[in-house]
């Protein structure tokens, strides 16, 4: 599988690779200390460890490769399902995560459709693994990053256009605005910021 993987993630170059690591080992790091020693914290290194990789493709060649984006949800899957079976966990906690990841899913799809060429299926799948995990800590966290993934995004492509460096038609890489808002709800998560 990591031999299919390295073919398929052929843009990569050396310091691609370096960037990509060190983005993941610091949001591990980030992860580590802020959610230990909850049980999910193992899910969110997951995401963590994908998050490098995923940011360093889409930016360099406008792709999230499948053969990041599937083994990180079903990854995610697994080891939430296994916090409900051990730890404080609930089933509903379970399903809400689900059902962030299907809604999620659902809105980038309808997007994608209603402007093609906007959002790619990338795009599109990485919605659903950012639905799970948001939707895990709360649909507080799922909103927040939500809204500040498109915030993002819309003042990146603010700032193409006045610097004249793009047009309304310029495609950019939506996914590292994705993973960063859910970065931010996340660790908003963590730090207690949704306890009301």
């Amino acid at each position: 599988m990591l031999a299919d993987l390295a073919a398929r993630i052929d843009t990569e170059t050396r310091a691609d690779r370096r960037v990509s690591l060190a983005l993941s080992a610091a949001l591990v790091l980030a992860v580590l200390v802020s959610r230990w020693p909850a049980p999910d914290t193992v899910a969110f290194v997951v995401l963590a460890v994908a998050c490098g990789p995923l940011t360093v493709i889409d930016l360099r060649s406008h792709r999230l490769p499948d053969a990041l984006t599937g083994p990180t949800a079903a990854a995610a899957l697994v080891v939430l399902g296994l916090t409900v079976l051990i730890g404080p966990d609930t089933l509903a906690d379970l399903g809400r995560a689900a059902l962030g990841a299907f809604l999620l899913l659902a809105a980038y799809l309808a997007l994608a459709i209603v402007r093609p060429g906007g959002l790619g299926l990338g795009d599109v799948k990485l919605a659903g693994v950012v639905g799970l995990y948001l939707a895990w800590c709360g649909w507080e966290a799922w909103f927040l990053g939500t809204f500040a993934a498109f915030t993002l995004g819309g003042l990146w492509a603010l700032a193409l256009l006045l610097a004249r460096r793009a047009t309304g038609t310029t495609a950019f890489a939506f996914g590292p605005f994705m993973l960063v808002g859910a970065a931010v709800a996340i660790g908003l998560d963590s730090a207690g910021a949704f306890s009301f």
